[in-house]
């Protein structure tokens, strides 16, 4: 063992003497790392509290879109010619029929015949 190779045990655990202590943005931001869904939740409680968020028409506090819009446009079935409605409403039919399955709902398979 070198001479030289000593502990010191009074040296300080962030040392400033070089500049910026990168241990000490460490240990300040691993909590900040560990617990990142709790800061944003208390942060976005707390910009409720000071009404930091403006209210957005038609989108409540959770993104959620709540506004309706009727654009009084037909429904899809009507937009198909007749022989297609046909031909899909025939294939519905026998898939259900011989095969036991579907590939539409029963209200669509109502839709598409009264359409």
């Amino acid at each position: 063992m070198y001479a030289k190779e000593y502990g010191q045990p009074d040296h300080g655990f962030f040392n400033w003497d070089d500049g910026v202590s990168y241990t000490a943005y460490m240990l300040l931001f691993i909590p900040l790392f560990i617990f990142f869904r709790r800061w944003t939740y208390f942060l976005f409680r707390f910009g409720e509290l000071v009404r930091f968020f403006i209210d957005i028409e038609g989108i409540d506090k959770d993104w959620n879109i709540t506004l309706s819009v009727d654009e009084n446009l037909d429904p899809y079935w009507n937009c198909l010619p007749g022989m297609k409605q046909k031909r899909w409403f025939t294939q519905e039919t026998r898939l259900r029929g011989t095969l036991n399955m579907g590939n539409i709902s029963s209200n669509s398979l109502e839709q598409l015949r009264t359409a």
